[in-house]
């Protein structure tokens, strides 16, 4: 595998590098991903998850790497966190041309593939795959019974470019990055939500300014800041970097909660505060990397669940007789 990595590096990035020779010829690809899962991850237990090991095997390869270079790649600060030494940066960029080229490799000889079987994974926000994108595996895996389907829900990011999925639901802006197909699945709009007993209890606010009296349910961790157009309140006894966290809460009467619709009209425990302060908060994306457009596998699960999650998460009444997204 090294001396195939070597080739391609070069036939790829025309590059001619001594440390990238001297990588081939002490190691082989497996050292490359234990340096860098390290790396990206910065503790063993992480990287040990990614690569579906145990920590003592991380910490192993990684001390053999380091005899066979001849040098130290990490400093394992008192937290235990590990952050590269100053050789670990010198060889950072060397392995990540390591990666990509054998992720282009990779994806050169699935991108042929004509079989409907083989694993697919998908990356997708929790609150997704939870009310509606699971549901459809279901079907979706009687259609096509030869392909496996591995969900990733991780708050951590997961790259298409280097291939740690293949496909990714996500809510952002336009898509930028090069070489990646998106398809757009819908705009996401929020609203305030609460449960009749909590409104019944406090009574039901007329004006925006009245929900300052109100206990409000705020978006904590990577989603803080997210409703602050719609109040500047300190009430909030919990915050939390779940949807579907804040949703439960709002069922259980904890406050009023902004939620997306899709999430929030689909629980018959929750009905609409102030609906006209409704605001459009993303656009829910699938995308791909472009080498796959021809791997049947790949276009067999976009086509399905393009359409699929499209009717989930179209702006129409989620409460019509037969939502799919109706639960409780």
């Amino acid at each position: 595998m090294a001396g195939t990595l070597h080739f391609a590096i070069k036939q790829i990035y025309g590059i001619k590098c001594t440390l990238v020779l001297h990588f081939c010829n002490a190691m082989n690809w497996n050292d490359i991903r234990y340096f860098l899962s390290l790396r990206d991850n910065g503790s063993l237990s992480r990287a040990a998850e990614q690569l579906g090991v145990n920590q003592s095997t991380v910490f192993r390869r990684i001390r053999e790497l380091e005899k066979d270079l001849g040098a130290t790649l990490f400093d394992r600060r008192h937290s235990g966190e590990y952050r590269l030494t100053a050789h670990g940066e010198l060889l950072l960029d060397q392995a990540r041309t390591m990666e990509s080229a054998s992720t282009r490799i990779t994806r050169q000889i699935q991108g042929k593939d004509e079989e409907l079987s083989g694993l697919i994974r998908v990356t997708a926000p929790v609150d997704v795959a939870v009310l509606s994108l699971s549901r459809h595996l279901v079907e979706f895996r009687q259609l096509y019974p030869g392909i496996s389907i591995e969900l990733l829900t991780s708050s951590r990011y997961f790259s298409l470019h280097r291939g740690e999925a293949d496909i990714a639901i996500r809510a952002s802006g336009a898509p930028t990055e090069d070489n990646v197909i998106p398809r757009k699945l819908a705009d996401v709009s929020a609203s305030l939500f609460a449960s009749e007993a909590y409104l019944e209890k406090t009574g039901n606010p007329q004006r925006e300014e009245e929900l300052s009296r109100h206990q409000l349910i705020g978006w904590g961790g990577e989603l803080d800041g997210g409703n602050a157009a719609f109040f500047n309140s300190e009430n909030k006894p919990v915050s939390s970097n779940s949807l579907l966290v804040q949703k439960t809460l709002a069922e259980q009467g904890m406050g009023i909660a902004l939620l997306p619709e899709f999430l929030g009209l689909s629980s018959p425990h929750l009905v609409p505060v102030l609906p006209e302060l409704k605001q459009s908060v993303a656009t829910l994306w699938l995308l791909y990397h472009a080498e796959l457009r021809h791997t049947a596998r790949i276009q067999a699960f976009v086509s399905y669940i393009q359409d699929a999650l499209r009717k989930d998460l179209s702006p129409a009444d989620y409460r019509e007789s037969g939502s799919p997204l109706l639960i409780g």
